[in-house]
């Protein structure tokens, strides 16, 4: 009987392999002409970043063997990594390729639709409101808020001066999450203090779930996922992330209101007689009073957006020891 069930799971393995391989036949004859390391059937080039998914280090060993362009599959997905900047600055600077890869789909329980997963008019239209928050003047006004906690970091690695050799990128990232934190939502988490809260660690494991989706083949389909040990992570955190953003999307949309019905006196700091700073939910709360169309839901979307981005682009895997 197990030798039966064996059987049938090897063809179907084989099954799958063979459609694969038959669907995306064009896009590998193309591949071929782009270097980079030999792909395995089905899983292709995961096992070259290891069970424990060392990303960059693995990104950068493979790219100084095959060049600044180069491919690499993760089951049947093609990814094309590229690290001139002139190539970047093409892609980056161009609106018309805006449908996202296949992989994008593993932030959407997290993220939902927002700018770095959504297209079309949804993206256009949500870039065009956000595109001012990032106006120079504005991020000028949270100056204050990034030299405090880029203060808190400084006084953290001083104890490694005169000491041996050590890793710089888990202090940047709980600064980094500091600071996005009280200029996206316009409260501090004090990450930095206490890199062990609730929210942070909820941060750092859904940003781990998201990078295990994309390197490992066999969590990538929604049932194999759905059994595994990542789905419960994966909710648990995702009750904590939503409620913690609805909570202060709430608050401050109360805050909003209530400072209209105050009228403009009460937009003044009485410390400093100067306009109050807008947080980048205070802006987004402000575009929706104001008659733009976006619901409270797409407001989470684009300030989860943010939360994402600094788990996964600072490798928050990685933390200084207290």
């Amino acid at each position: 009987m197990l030798g039966v069930a064996l059987i049938l799971i090897v063809a179907g393995l084989l099954a799958v392999y063979f459609h694969l391989k038959a669907k995306i036949r064009p896009l590998l004859k193309l591949a071929e002409k782009i270097p980079g390391p030999k792909p395995l059937p089905l899983i292709g080039n995961a096992l070259d970043f290891g069970l424990k998914i060392d990303y960059y280090s693995t990104v950068i060993r493979l790219m100084r063997q095959y060049g600044s362009i180069m491919r690499i599959w993760l089951g049947h997905e093609l990814l094309i990594l590229i690290a001139d900047p002139n190539h970047v600055e093409k892609i980056l600077g161009s609106n018309r390729m805006l449908d996202k890869a296949y992989p994008y789909r593993y932030l959407q329980p997290w993220i939902g639709d927002g700018l770095l997963t959504s297209t079309g008019e949804k993206w256009r239209g949500h870039r065009k409101m956000l595109t001012p928050s990032f106006h120079f003047k504005i991020l000028e006004e949270f100056i204050d808020v990034i030299n405090s906690n880029e203060k808190i970091m400084v006084q953290k690695i001083k104890k490694h001066v005169n000491g041996p050799e050590f890793d710089i990128c888990p202090y940047v990232t709980l600064c980094a999450l500091d600071i996005i934190c009280e200029t996206v939502m316009g409260v501090p988490v004090q990450a930095q203090q206490d890199s062990d809260s609730e929210y942070v660690q909820a941060v750092r494991k859904m940003g781990d779930v998201v990078m295990q989706r994309g390197f490992k083949p066999w969590l990538q389909p929604d049932l194999l996922f759905k059994l595994s040990p990542l789905a419960k992570v994966q909710e648990k955190c995702l009750a904590i992330l939503h409620n913690v953003t609805d909570s202060v999307i709430q608050t401050r949309k109360r805050q909003f209101l209530q400072s209209r019905k105050d009228g403009p006196a009460k937009e003044e700091n009485a410390d400093i007689g100067t306009k109050r700073r807008l947080a980048f939910l205070d802006l987004l709360i402000k575009a929706q009073q104001d008659g733009f169309d976006i619901t409270d839901a797409e407001i989470r979307e684009e300030v989860d957006t943010f939360m994402f981005e600094v788990s996964v682009s600072h490798n928050l895997n990685a933390e200084p020891q207290a």
